[in-house]
């Protein structure tokens, strides 16, 4: 089988040549990595520009001239409408235009969720600045944010008047903007996340986590910080069904990851916020990887390559937690020594004494860490931030 991967992430980090078998000839399309990797795969191209790069496509165009591409990988949320396009216009099997899209762009994705009675908050795409205005008028505090970017980039909360004014007067809005926005119903609740693999109809493998704070949290310069959850933790089943229900509206019956996001408001009310078909970002593959011993990602190619995903249960398997924190502005003036802590995983200092960190160089402290129970997770987590604010001096 000819498998074509497309790559943003570090192949020090992600091996795919370890989760193939000699039956597959790999072909890589990445960002630019070391050239010592190119000797792990069949070939190998990597780009510069690779996020914005047409040849991309060009070339595995050109490629299929000279051998039938089989499968077509993605994990990564820029490279979703590519590969989703390419499989369309190559025929393909796997997540073809149409379905990338509904995961990729959050109007198209909602109307979907909205008419298959999947609850989600009230929401109206942005044609120009008076579906802002008119939708505030009617709704109150909303959520205004771009319709295809990950995370929470781009988003802006409107509570007042005066918020309204400041995000009119801010000219983040231009003629030109047609289609790229969306404004939604601020939803007053807990935000939780489902990672796992959806395919031949069902979730095969899942693992919920709540966040203890939240991904503005973390664009407004505060860690991030989240815990996996248990099968008696509150909502849990809730949760679980909603995403569930949510993927069957939206997939088109292949295997892919997926990222989702789910409320539970204030009372009780499940809603999805969003769902992306990747895997989640910052930390959450590795600390399910290093909790658990789960790879999210080897058992999704392996699922792709037509082997049965491994049946995994996280009861009585205790907790995961992480905590991200990025730095950036100032320069590192002292970093002391990473405590020895049984119950710490895994702890990164992506900076280094003396660097000078800024809005183009900013840098992330990390941290994965195991429990008993969310309360011991929350606590640890909380320890290990107090020693970073202590031991970590940025000027």
């Amino acid at each position: 089988m000819n498998v074509v991967i497309l790559n943003r992430f570090p192949l020090d980090k992600i091996k795919y040549h370890e989760w193939f078998d000699s039956s597959h000839t790999i072909f890589l399309f990445s960002k630019i990595q070391d050239e010592v990797h190119k000797s792990d795969y069949h070939y190998a191209k990597f780009y510069e520009d690779y996020d914005s790069s047409n040849l991309v496509t060009q070339d595995i165009i050109n490629l299929n001239k000279s051998i039938k591409i089989d499968k077509i990988i993605a994990l990564s949320e820029k490279d979703i409408l590519r590969a989703g396009n390419l499989r369309t216009f190559l025929h393909v099997p796997g997540m073809n235009k149409k379905t990338s899209w509904l995961f990729r762009d959050k109007v198209a994705m909602k109307n979907i969720l909205f008419e298959s009675n999947i609850p989600v908050t009230n929401f109206k795409e942005i044609d120009d600045i008076t579906d802002i205005i008119t939708f505030f008028d009617k709704y109150g505090k909303s959520v205004v944010k771009p319709r295809r970017e990950a995370g929470s980039r781009g988003i802006t909360i409107i509570e007042s008047q005066e918020d309204l004014q400041a995000l009119l007067n801010s000219n983040y809005f231009s003629p030109d903007d047609n289609n790229k926005w969306m404004i939604e119903k601020f939803v007053d609740g807990t935000l939780f996340h489902v990672d796992g693999l959806f395919g031949s109809g069902k979730v095969q493998n899942f693992f919920i986590s709540e966040y203890l704070t939240s991904c503005l949290d973390l664009i407004n310069g505060k860690p991030l910080l989240t815990t996996t959850l248990q099968e008696n933790d509150n909502n849990y089943w809730d949760i679980f069904s909603i995403t569930e229900r949510a993927l069957r509206a939206l997939s088109n019956g292949f295997p892919c990851l997926f990222h989702a996001e789910v409320f539970i408001s204030n009372q009780g009310k499940p809603f999805i916020n969003e769902i992306a078909c990747r895997i989640g970002g910052g930390k959450i593959y590795p600390a399910i990887k290093r909790k658990f011993g789960f790879d999210l990602m080897k058992q999704y190619i392996e699922f792709e390559m037509g082997k049965e995903p491994l049946k995994f249960s996280i009861k009585d398997k205790g907790y995961a937690g992480h905590a991200q924190l990025f730095i950036e502005k100032g320069i590192v003036s002292y970093v002391d020594q990473i405590p020895n802590k049984n119950w710490m995983l895994d702890c990164e200092i992506n900076f280094k004494l003396g660097e000078t960190l800024h809005a183009k160089n900013k840098k992330d402290f990390s941290i994965i860490i195991e429990g008993d129970s969310k309360e011991q997770i929350d606590i640890r987590l909380n320890e290990a931030l107090k020693w970073f604010y202590e031991s970590i001096e940025i000027e």
